[in-house]
């Protein structure tokens, strides 16, 4: 028989039940196998009302293991390159964006870059500091009429810095204003009075969207810089530069997130049997690569078939996420079983 200290025993057990007791005791509850509730398995769906992020599971709900409190017991690490799980990231809060509630000539893209000369004198913590500086005021001047938006660091060819800014819910802000305050924040360390000038005339642009193909576009190409990763600058040959490349921290972030978070809403819902589950993953699988093959043509080949299998072969506590507008998700649904006029079950935000 194994006892501890507190009088706690029990002769059943091996010879690591007294440690692992003691740390249990303080951290953990024994349940009562009798009278919790067993466990269950469950296939909901989730989709972007308005948005193009679509997300099925097939997961397993233990009353003994499942904590509904999560604890973050990690430390972010040192951000030196977009990664994919980053870029993945952007793309989702992209995607789950209510195209319908907002009007494309609300949209606007804006555009800040660096002087053409002093612009490696700063740190990388230097130059978010006057982003946010930029950021600051753009909030202070125009949150009060629903401004909110995304902005994404990108680099020149030549190493320099320059940001992208998407805003929704204004439709106009004076390009000399823009112009003004990005000039009066980078040029502080200038003496040059033609690069201060050359930095007014080119330094910032701003362009309105007239129709969400333009704003999809903007993000396709401009923003992605949203689809591009960071492996071109193992191509550099300055290592100086290359190095000073990587102390940025973070590629994007959101502006206003409150206000961004109204124009984001998730519909959850569960399948009524595992055959429509598996039905609809099977036609999301089908959807995809038909967009896959018309997209690629001729590159379309056995090796992605293969990645796009293996993506969807696991079968337990798995979430499948694919970019399919919320239209052509409800029509799967509806071809699974699920009625098509599906109401919400319950709604939720994460931004």
């Amino acid at each position: 028989m194994i006892q501890d200290k507190d009088g706690y025993s029990n002769s059943k057990l091996g010879s690591s039940y007294g440690s692992y007791y003691k740390w249990s005791k303080k951290n953990s509850k024994n349940p009562d196998y009798n009278t919790t509730v067993p466990k269950e398995d469950k296939q909901l769906y989730e989709y972007a009302a308005g948005g193009s992020w679509v997300r099925i599971s097939n997961t397993t709900i233990n009353p003994h293991t499942t904590d509904d409190g999560r604890v973050v017991d990690w430390k972010r690490g040192k951000i030196s390159r977009f990664t994919k799980r980053s870029r993945r990231n952007l793309l989702s809060l992209v995607s789950k964006l209510d195209k319908s509630g907002v009007d494309p000539k609300d949209v606007l893209f804006i555009t800040l870059t660096a002087p053409g000369q002093g612009w490696m004198e700063l740190t990388g913590k230097e130059w978010k500091a006057r982003l946010n500086n930029f950021l600051t005021q753009l909030r202070k001047e125009y949150k009060s009429i629903g401004l909110c938006g995304i902005w994404r660091m990108e680099f020149q060819e030549r190493g320099a810095p320059h940001f992208h800014i998407v805003s929704y819910n204004v439709s106009y802000i004076d390009y000399s204003w823009i112009a003004e305050r990005w000039n009066r924040i980078c040029c502080s360390n200038l003496t040059d009075e033609k690069a201060i000038k050359d930095h007014y005339d080119a330094g910032t642009q701003i362009e309105r969207a007239k129709y969400w193909g333009k704003v999809n576009s903007y993000f396709s190409k401009t923003m992605a810089y949203v689809a591009k990763d960071d492996s071109w600058k193992s191509q550099i040959e300055d290592e100086e530069l290359r190095e000073w490349m990587t102390n940025f921290g973070r590629h994007w972030g959101v502006i206003c997130r409150d206000k961004l978070k109204e124009m984001i809403d998730i519909v959850v819902g569960q399948f009524d049997t595992d055959k429509q589950f598996y039905r609809v993953r099977r036609l999301v699988k089908q959807y995809i690569h038909s967009c896959k093959r018309k997209k690629l043509g001729a590159n379309y080949n056995s090796k992605t078939a293969k990645m796009m299998n293996r993506l969807f072969s696991m079968k337990d506590k798995c979430k499948y996420t694919a970019f399919i507008p919320d239209d052509v998700f409800r029509k799967v649904l509806s071809w699974a079983g699920l009625n098509s006029s599906i109401t919400d079950i319950s709604s939720c935000v994460e931004v």
